[in-house]
């Protein structure tokens, strides 16, 4: 039985593999990685990455003949044929730092195998490298053979995140580089028959080794320049009032230029076009090519200033500033269908609005709280080296929250950025999203591909447009009003005058407009929550609806600065909170539970660090991994002192806290609602009673 193995459990090596192992049954396949998170969660049901279809395919083959494991040395020296799909991050510093590719990881696995193996192997290229990167393997290998042979393969992979699984089972074409020798041919054919199990032969290509590592790095570079180009149509059109979905349109169905990546967007992110364009730079500059170099440079210039426009756009929409004002983002992976966030355009919008001052909420249904934080924290180039030699704890931007639904996401703010194509963002009910956010709400279509209002002639929900910086649409909401007349443009000194016809439901007596009432309802809800009760969802309808109907406003308000005047409440809570924080502080100082858990973390953190360090210096996997296992199981024995040292203290703490805290809460609350309920005051509106008081919340009917 033949037996491959894959270095590197990423986005390319896992599900590569996993297809293999699916199309070729009698191969086995063994995915291999230092992280030990990683292979974990490769053999779990909740798989490290996220892409349609892997799931199905992993279940399928795994523990058949497709197997994920850490013992990188076993399966290296059991395989015929070893894939290499490690990480070829940026430089960030030293010769070439900001454009070429940092070939560290993919030393290490090439010293490793020499070190190793004890027969012949095919070497295959599958991570994306420089040109010539075979060459120096192939030196590295042949000069620690111990009389072993080596073939150096290039196979690099054409794979779209989100659609990755179809485009492995139809690929466009299989490309495979190799010497021109006949051994080098040999290799060739060999891992050409592990493809033609199910991919036609007419698509598998056979080159030398240096047209395969350039066609990858070029593939990559027209597929960018196609966006950088219709982004900076995209420009023009908007200062010249041209449409650019219209305009790309006519241009893609011209049959040379096709329709393709000619959506104009914030611009374009991903692990790949980004860094190969500026690896093609390099190579360029190096062989004495600056014109061309400069002329590939464009592609990432267009794309960051496509990012920097989206980002001025939306603050000098909002009147110039954002300070203090909540923007919600609709997605943060750089495109649908996928969690990866490498290079995601979201993270230097997110960035560009937090130097503004602006209070972010982030709703992604792929990335996690931890990534988003983890991402938005980092340098760049970080994110392209191994999770444990990325930063360990990211400090959380206190000025982002991130939710799990996107209307929680969007509630209070005064506007959305969508800047993720995810279909469930189609689907969702503006009109909702509208009614609870800050008014006027602004919506900033990142996409260039989303419909805010319907066509129907009796819909509540109007819209005025303007080119924003994809020339796409964005949609300021208003309330209760159609715009007939749907060619009106309006400019930022007069957004919000609307021509008559614009009013035509609110004059006929269709739909009613917001009841000063309900403002005012609001606002008394508004300052009960600041005195920190909580109103149920159906308290506040009838709240309102009772309002509308009686005008209980003054009353309303005078009752609630009378009560608290009469009993002192605010004060009582200000100096009730201050004692029980002190007493808090006073338990943990007595029990030392913060200094002792730090000191412990502390400490196993550096552990980690020094391992990490090691894998960098050493350049060389085996010894680093054994290092990193070093750390790993000092950080486990920290983590279990910690465990032993502080769980009682922490337990009899939290209980002295939590007690202390409602002690004091109750005996407020308690006062609050004795004299709200014993002392009926006439001429005053219905009292509200309480009914029910938990450690989470207290509930008013």
């Amino acid at each position: 039985m033949v037996k491959i193995c894959c270095i590197g459990a990423g986005y390319v090596g896992g599900p590569t593999m996993a297809v293999i192992a699916l199309k070729c049954p009698s191969i086995e396949v063994a995915v291999v990685d230092i992280s030990v998170t990683r292979i974990a969660a490769w053999n779990s049901d909740q798989l490290p990455i996220y892409e349609p279809g892997l799931e199905d395919v992993v279940k399928q083959c795994r523990g058949r003949n497709l197997f994920f494991s850490t013992d990188v040395e076993k399966h290296v020296c059991e395989a015929d044929i070893i894939f290499v799909s490690v990480n070829t991050p940026t430089k960030t510093r030293g010769l070439g730092a900001g454009k070429a590719a940092d070939l560290t990881y993919w030393e290490s696995a090439a010293r490793m195998i020499a070190d190793v193996s004890k027969s012949d192997k095919i070497v295959v290229e599958k991570s994306t490298v420089p040109v010539k990167t075979a060459e120096a393997i192939e030196k590295i290998l042949t000069h620690n053979s111990k009389g072993i042979s080596y073939q150096i393969l290039s196979n690099p992979e054409f794979l779209a995140e989100g659609t990755a699984i179809q485009d492995l089972f139809n690929p466009d074409r299989v490309l495979i580089g190799g010497r021109e020798t006949p051994e080098g041919q040999k290799a060739v054919q060999a891992l050409k028959e592990v493809y033609a199990n199910w991919v036609p032969e007419d698509r598998i290509i056979t080159t030398n080794l240096w047209s395969a590592e350039l066609s990858k790095l070029a593939a990559n570079a027209f597929l960018a320049q196609r966006i950088s180009s219709v982004n900076a149509i995209s420009a023009l059109c908007e200062a010249t009032g041209a449409n650019v979905a219209e305009v790309a349109y006519a241009v893609g169905k011209d049959s040379r230029i096709g329709p393709k990546f000619l959506n104009a967007s914030v611009g374009f992110g991903g692990s790949c076009f980004q860094k190969d364009i500026l690896n093609l730079v390099y190579i360029c500059a190096c062989n004495g090519l600056p014109e061309v170099a400069n002329y590939w440079k464009q592609v990432i210039k267009i794309n960051d200033y496509q990012k920097s426009r989206f980002v001025n756009r939306v603050v000098s929409s909002m009147f110039n500033t954002v300070a203090g004002k909540k923007i919600a983002v609709l997605g943060f992976a750089f495109k649908k269908d996928t969690g990866d966030t490498r290079e995601t355009p979201a993270v230097d919008v997110c960035k560009g609005l937090l130097g503004d001052k602006a209070k972010i909420s982030i709703y992604d249904p792929q990335v996690t709280e931890d990534q988003i934080q983890r991402d938005l924290a980092m340098n760049k180039f970080d994110w392209d080296h191994p999770i444990h030699l990325q930063p360990m704890s990211p400090t959380a931007v206190k000025e982002v929250t991130v939710t799990w639904d996107a209307y929680e996401a969007a509630t209070g703010a005064h506007a959305v950025c969508i800047l993720t194509e995810w279909d469930e963002f189609k689907r969702l009910d503006y009109s909702k999203i509208y009614e609870n956010m800050q008014k006027p709400a602004f919506i900033f279509d990142g996409r260039n591909g989303f419909s805010f209002c319907s066509e129907s002639e009796d819909t509540q929900l109007a819209y005025v447009t303007f080119r924003d910086s994809q020339g796409a649409e964005t949609a300021m909401l208003l309330t209760g009003a159609t715009i007939v007349d749907r060619s009106v443009n309006i400019t930022p000194a007069e957004n919000y005058k609307l021509p008559p016809e614009a009013y035509r439901h609110m004059l006929d007596g269709n739909s009613s407009p917001t009841n000063e009432a309900v403002k005012k309802a609001e606002d008394v809800v508004s300052g009960m929550l600041a005195k920190g009760f909580v109103l149920s969802k159906d308290a506040l309808q009838r709240a309102k609806a009772f309002d509308e109907q009686h005008q209980l406003l003054s009353t309303a308000s005078a009752t609630v600065v009378s009560l608290d005047q009469r009993i002192g409440l605010s004060e009582k809570l200000s100096t009730g909170m201050a004692m029980v924080s002190g007493k808090v502080r006073e338990v943990d100082e007595r029990y030392q539970v913060t200094e002792i858990t730090r000191s412990a973390l502390a400490s196993a953190e550096q552990t980690a660090t020094n391992a990490g360090s090691a894998i960098m210096s050493n350049r060389y996997v085996s010894t680093g991994a054994s290092w990193l296992s070093s750390a790993l199981g000092k950080v486990m024995k920290a983590a279990e002192d910690v465990s032993i040292l502080t769980k009682e203290k922490v337990e009899k703490a939290e209980e002295e806290r939590k007690q202390l805290f409602w002690d004091e809460r109750r005996g407020m609350v308690s006062e609050y609602a004795k004299v709200h309920l014993d002392e009926p005051l006439s001429n005053e509106p219905p009292t509200v009673p309480v009914y029910s008081m938990d450690e989470q919340t207290l509930r008013i009917a």
